[in-house]
């Protein structure tokens, strides 16, 4: 399963964390290896993580759009590093943003 972590921030907002994208490759890498170890070596998660980018909408855009918001964030995303959004399986969208009051879920395909 191949899955794009997306470390994204708003426009108009300072990056509030610290974590860096190292961070999460390193999280990934433990996941990865939990998930084949737990699936019997049945599940194999390869995980790429790409570099925190600004989004184009402000962080009441992000909590106005309501879920569809992910679709969003992917697309802008995906033109900016220049991926297909098929490359991948699923996504995970972490969002640097405080006063956020919407986790993404893909209703639809189950992708995010």
């Amino acid at each position: 399963m191949k899955i794009a972590v997306l470390l994204l921030s708003c426009a108009q907002t300072p990056r509030r964390t610290t974590l860096t994208s190292d961070w999460f490759r390193l999280l990934a890498r433990h996941l990865s290896k939990y998930f084949f170890d737990q699936s019997g070596g049945r599940l194999r998660c390869d995980f790429t993580v790409f570099e925190w980018m600004q989004l184009s909408i402000t962080g009441a855009q992000w909590n106005a759009a309501g879920p569809a918001v992910g679709d969003t964030a992917r697309a802008e995303a995906a033109a900016n590093y220049g991926f297909n959004q098929s490359d991948f399986d699923r996504y995970v969208l972490v969002i640097d943003e405080q006063v956020g009051v919407l986790g993404v879920t893909d209703y639809k395909t189950d992708t995010r």
